[in-house]
């Protein structure tokens, strides 16, 4: 007998991949080879070897952030993590917006020729339909960008407690924001 009142019913997906789309690509810059400057890397190493949330990938990307067109699978989110060099102390984390992101000029935080805002900006012009993302960079001041294999103790020491942040903040805060 009919009540006449509506119940609610759990949507069933129809496709696993509903389940396993990635909302969140997590990018790793850097080189391991360069001391410091694998702050990037790995991050990704210690994200794949804890496992990430589900609807969340994560990448390493050895050569500039340009390469991020053959990462990107239509995430909405891509957060970048970075070596920074700003003149804070080794190991501070900085957390830039979209918009603060694309903002930043091409001399600031970046260890490398052409700045990480540079060539997202020359990444977005070439594939407009990468411009709804909405990135955000998570930097870790460096110590020692230079040739040396290994982290140094107060950037490794960032780059856990980062790790952990990374998991929290995909787990429970809203990603669409710019």
């Amino acid at each position: 007998k009919s009540t006449g009142r509506a119940t609610a019913v759990a949507r069933i997906p129809l496709h696993p991949t509903e389940l396993e789309r990635a909302r969140l690509l997590i990018v790793g810059l850097g080189n391991p080879m360069m001391g410091d400057d694998g702050i990037g890397q790995a991050v990704v190493e210690r994200l794949n070897r804890i496992g990430p949330p589900v609807g969340v990938r994560v990448k390493g990307l050895a050569g500039d952030v340009v390469g991020l067109i053959d990462l990107w699978e239509g995430e909405p989110n891509v957060w970048i993590v970075d070596a920074v060099s700003s003149g804070a102390s080794a190991g501070v984390i900085q957390i830039f917006s979209h918009r603060e992101l694309l903002a930043l000029s091409a001399e600031s935080h970046s260890i490398h020729h052409m700045s990480l805002s540079e060539n997202l900006r020359w990444l977005l012009h070439g594939r407009p339909e990468m411009a709804a993302i909405n990135f955000r960079l998570f930097g870790i001041e460096v110590q020692s960008p230079r040739p040396e294999i290994g982290l140094s103790k107060v950037v490794n020491d960032a780059v856990d407690y980062l790790t952990e942040a990374l998991i929290a903040a995909a787990r429970y805060q809203p990603l669409v924001q710019r």
